[in-house]
């Protein structure tokens, strides 16, 4: 299928934004990491572990526990599962993202692709507001856990702000800008040495200059 000027083939606008989407999921654990060591807010994790196990019957939690050698292998796995979980949901949001966009480009028919879309943008605090409205009415019983001593007044909105954490993934869509410029990839290529740049701006390799 022949691409028309600006397009990208849409396997590479996913592949930029699975790896924008896995960047912000890496960006979200680091900033609850930050958040649960200096601030003492509980990170979505914790809160969705004390949140279900009460949902879930006696028999089903001694099945695991024997299951998994002991009630410690069974939370470290539920942590890893988490994590992993978080990273995944956030790479292929990602990828839905680049999709959207790239299709939206198409119907635009322009080849100019700037650093801020307004539709991004919308995407992202749409895909925040949601995720976070969702996480606030399954967690409510437990956001007023808080681990520094909080007022208990209080500690449900901090906890609630911290839970904006998770539209980390949702502000990584810039990144899957630039990352789709790959397509300007081959043209890099036909450089024949030097430092020279391309007519739109593509900082070409440079190749060393031949030993004698």
């Amino acid at each position: 299928m022949n691409m028309q000027k600006g397009q990208i083939p849409f396997w590479k606008a996913a592949l930029g934004g699975f790896v924008a989407g896995l960047t912000g999921g890496i960006l979200m654990l680091a900033t609850a990491a930050f958040l649960r060591t200096y601030l003492g807010s509980p990170s979505a994790t914790e809160l969705i572990f004390d949140r279900s196990f009460p949902l879930v019957s006696v028999d089903f939690f001694i099945q695991q526990i024997n299951r998994f050698g002991g009630y410690v292998p069974l939370k470290i796995a539920g942590v890893v599962a988490s994590l992993s979980g978080q990273l995944l949901a956030a790479a292929l949001g990602g990828v839905a993202y680049a999709m959207i966009m790239e299709a939206a480009q198409r119907r635009r028919n322009d080849d100019r692709r700037g650093w801020i879309d307004p539709l991004g943008w919308k995407l992202g605090l749409a895909g925040l507001l949601v995720v976070w409205i969702g996480l606030l009415t399954f967690l409510w019983p437990t956001l007023g856990t808080q681990y520094y001593g909080v007022p208990s007044a209080i500690a449900p909105y901090l906890t609630s702000l911290g839970l904006m954490n998770v539209g980390t993934p949702a502000f990584s869509a810039p990144q899957q800008r630039p990352l789709t410029l790959w397509r300007k990839l081959p043209a890099c290529l036909h450089s024949s040495g030097g430092h020279r740049f391309g007519r739109r701006g593509v900082w070409r390799f440079v190749t060393p200059p031949p030993s004698h």
